[in-house]
């Protein structure tokens, strides 16, 4: 710039990291080290063009940076700026841009407000899954009212404790519905619990998306009212099994399960992907839900000698055996469903008892994508979370593919326009997920898991992506 004619030009790559994070962004962060000043920069280059600043004011600088970042992160660059208050919004004083009038179109649905409802467990046995999910969802809730809402209408979420009580959740379900007056049922928690109030939900043709848990009863048969999100543990199951057999190669395989709706399904399917391949298990040993004896249920295991046991189970009881196995110096490889892969684990377990636990988990969207890096900003600034474990991500999902359905349904938000537009989403992610599609002949959602593997009282991706291999991929080549 000291030159005649001179000028000061920088150029960089609109992305780093695997494209991952924009390198042009509304503010540096806190500490970062400045090495040329904002007023001395004539010229901006990137792959996506040139930004001239030089005697452009801040809000005209603003948008030619914009225009030449990424395309996926353009959106988030402005909202950033504008929040950070670097340009403000204009605002008038005592004048409001005039909206289209909204109406009272559906139940749950007013002028100003969306009520959504669910129903969880804060105080019972998965209180620590329910905590989760529900800091996940109200998370995004929350950034989605931030700005605005959808449409004009602010999301209003009624949460119910059922302590994971299927008679509570009975009478929970009959408040939302028949008291609330929910429009839709969102990432209502369990399997029992879920199982238990079904019928009803069917019944009053309440919509239900994302039940937290993983049975194909929310998907298979097929209901119209019914989404599913998470992957089925019918192939879970499967791919566990095939998984085992092919890279872990046990000589003797244990089951370890909780008597219900989840294990059973999850179990099955194990054991089914294993006669397939002419092996059985050694022993299966299953509990009540709610029961805790994990020195009679390492005793069950312990006289069988199995090298590997599968946990499908909850959490609690799952930390319970990890541990009466560390204390007795039973070591087989451990191997469970994605129910267990969260953070909440290695509260209730040391990292010597977890130490080399492989579990499922939910695979990483597109790299390109923003969602990924607002999520965990949201999360870290909300809760203090800079990184939010299986069921926060599973919870803030469901709650971005509500939002794609309610965004979709348009103003005149109806509870048959939801289901149509959500029936409609094809190939589309939030950013945290890889794609889903769903149609009037399939509301399963994710069909692909990740694999973790616990280490030093933490969870380390093993496997990315795991997609089941069906007989007839393996039989023709």
């Amino acid at each position: 710039q000291r030159s005649p004619g001179g000028r000061g030009i920088i150029a960089l790559r609109s992305t780093a990291r695997g494209g991952s994070v924009s390198t042009i962004t509304a503010m540096l962060t806190e500490g970062a080290e400045v090495t040329v000043p904002g007023h001395e920069v004539d010229t901006v280059v990137t792959e996506f063009g040139v930004a001239e600043l030089k005697g452009k004011c801040v809000r005209e600088r603003m948008e030619a940076l914009i225009r030449i970042a990424h395309p996926d992160f353009r959106a988030w660059i402005r909202d950033e700026a504008e929040r950070q208050k670097i340009v403000p919004r204009l605002q008038v004083p005592a004048f409001q841009p005039a909206r289209p009038a909204l109406a009272a179109t559906a139940p749950g649905v007013t002028p100003t407000t969306i009520r959504l409802g669910t129903f969880c467990d804060l105080s019972g046995p998965n209180a620590t899954v329910g905590m989760a999910a529900l800091r996940g969802y109200s998370a995004y809730y929350g950034h989605v009212n931030h700005w605005g809402g959808v449409h004009g209408r602010r999301i209003e979420l009624v949460v119910k404790d059922d302590r994971f009580d299927p008679d509570r959740t009975s009478a929970a379900a009959r408040s939302l519905v028949e008291v609330d007056d929910a429009f839709a049922i969102v990432s209502p928690l369990g399997t029992p619990t879920n199982l238990a109030v079904m019928d009803y939900f069917l019944s009053r043709g309440i919509p239900v998306v994302s039940p937290h848990s993983g049975i194909s009863a929310w998907s298979s048969p097929l209901r119209r009212t019914y989404f599913a999100l998470q992957p089925s543990y019918r192939v879970e199951g499967q791919l566990l099994a095939q998984y085992a057999l092919a890279e872990l190669r046990p000589g003797r395989i244990a089951l370890f399960a909780v008597e219900d709706q989840f294990g059973l399904e999850g179990t099955t399917a194990f054991q089914a992907e294993l006669a397939r391949n002419g092996v059985q298990p050694v022993a299966v040993v299953t509990h009540a839900a709610g029961e805790s004896d994990p020195a009679a249920w390492l005793a069950a295991l312990q006289a069988h000698e199995p090298d590997l046991v599968l946990l499908y189970t909850y959490v609690k009881p799952a930390a319970d055996l990890l541990e009466a196995a560390l204390a007795a110096g039973f070591r087989p490889a451990w191997l469970g469903s994605y129910v267990i892969s969260g953070p909440d684990l290695f509260q209730l377990a040391r990292p010597e008892a977890t130490q080399g636990l492989r579990a499922t988990s939910y695979p990483a969207g597109p790299r390109d994508h923003r969602g990924e890096v607002l999520f965990r900003k949201i999360m870290a600034r909300e809760y203090g979370d800079p990184l939010p474990g299986t069921h926060s991500r599973i919870g803030y999902a469901a709650a971005q593919l509500v939002v794609e359905g309610l965004q979709r349904t348009g103003p005149e938000l109806t509870r048959d326009g939801f289901v149509e537009a959500l029936e409609g989403l094809k190939d589309w992610t939030g950013g945290l997920l890889p794609p889903i599609s769903y149609s009037q002949a399939d509301h399963r959602g994710l069909t692909a898991l990740a694999l973790m593997r616990a280490a030093g009282g933490r969870w380390l991706v093993e496997k990315g992506l795991m997609r089941l291999r069906e007989p007839q991929q393996e039989d023709n080549p």
